[in-house]
């Protein structure tokens, strides 16, 4: 932990105001997440690392680490209101349809209810294998030790509020989907269905990519608040393509992405932390999540550390403070 400490003070020239306590940090947080995470954003010259931090402190790094904490913390707490309204639309509409007398409670587990996606998609998608390849979990028969139980019996072993059930209603089950299961599901549903969830989210028929589009975004926005990663370097995976849709409604800034060999994907792009929250906007209030972000800003003028906020708020995507201000107000 010394040399830690002696390669930041005294080879890259950062002030430590406080050595016990910059130990105490490094010891309980991880360095890359403290230090790394945030060093091109202070670095004199970020491509030139010897050139170390001018005027800058310990607690610059503490502070930018405490607030990228702080902000995922909203962004994690606005997306739960977002899955839980998604989980009970999906339940009741699919229920509603399928699974109205009390013979019918298992219905979710009948593939003929759900969609074949060849029309839609090709072999090589998600929803192709989900469906022909049984992948969906409640399409699965391999779970367990034996590895002969679908999703429903399994869980009854995993989950309480599953097991007092014989046969559980959807509306129980579905509270053990994580979002991948969601998107899963909602790839694979009825028009008739998916027709009655878009419009619990004021939309039609015509906008379900851009819905579908729009859950793998915040998907990706879920992992990195709930995997503890830096949510102000957040890109969204590339994975998949941003749909045009939603690219003009929202006036997203896409980032071509690179495949491995660093050759541009075709049609498949990325976008950042500024542009996601954009799309999370569009189904849930998002002032909280603002509202770190402008307090952060704000506190930082104040006692004249710019040198802070400013490429940190590039970084993010925007960097105007003043576009950072109006961020989920649509009319």
């Amino acid at each position: 932990m010394q040399q830690q400490v002696d390669l930041l003070q005294f080879e890259r020239n950062l002030i430590v105001k406080d050595v016990a306590v910059a130990k105490k940090k490094l010891l309980e947080t991880n360095y890359f997440d403290l230090i790394n995470g945030f060093e091109t954003l202070l670095l004199v010259d970020k491509d030139n690392k010897n050139l170390g931090y001018e005027n800058k402190s310990f607690d610059d790094f503490l502070s930018l680490y405490t607030f990228d904490k702080e902000l995922s913390k909203e962004i994690l707490a606005v997306i739960s209101l977002f899955e839980s309204k998604l989980k009970t639309s999906l339940a009741y509409h699919f229920c509603e349809t399928f699974c109205c007398e009390p013979l019918d409670t298992l219905e979710y587990l009948s593939k003929h209810n759900y969609e074949d996606p060849s029309n839609a998609y090709g072999p090589n998608h998600p929803a192709y294998r989900d469906y022909h390849q049984n992948r969906f979990i409640l399409f699965k028969t391999s779970y367990g030790r034996r590895q002969n139980l679908n999703y429903v019996e399994y869980m009854k072993n995993i989950k309480p509020y599953i097991g007092r059930y014989t046969k559980p209603p959807f509306w129980v089950v579905i509270k053990s989907f994580n979002m991948g299961d969601l998107l899963s599901m909602i790839r694979l549903m009825k028009s008739t269905v998916i027709k009655e969830v878009l419009k619990d989210f004021n939309l039609t028929p015509a906008n379900t990519d851009l819905f579908i589009n729009s859950i793998e975004i915040i998907k990706d926005l879920r992992n990195t608040c709930a995997h503890f990663e830096l949510i102000n370097r957040f890109r969204s995976s590339g994975s998949y393509s941003i749909n045009n849709d939603l690219i003009t409604k929202l006036e997203l800034n896409t980032l071509s992405a690179q495949t491995s060999q660093g050759s541009r994907r075709n049609n498949q792009y990325r976008i950042r932390l500024f542009d996601a929250l954009k799309v999370l906007a569009l189904f849930n209030d998002i002032k909280p999540i603002r509202k770190v972000v402008v307090r952060y800003y704000d506190r930082n003028v104040s006692i004249r550390k710019k040198y802070l906020v400013l490429p940190l708020l590039d970084r993010m995507g925007e960097p105007s403070i003043i576009k950072w201000k109006k961020l989920g107000d649509y009319s």
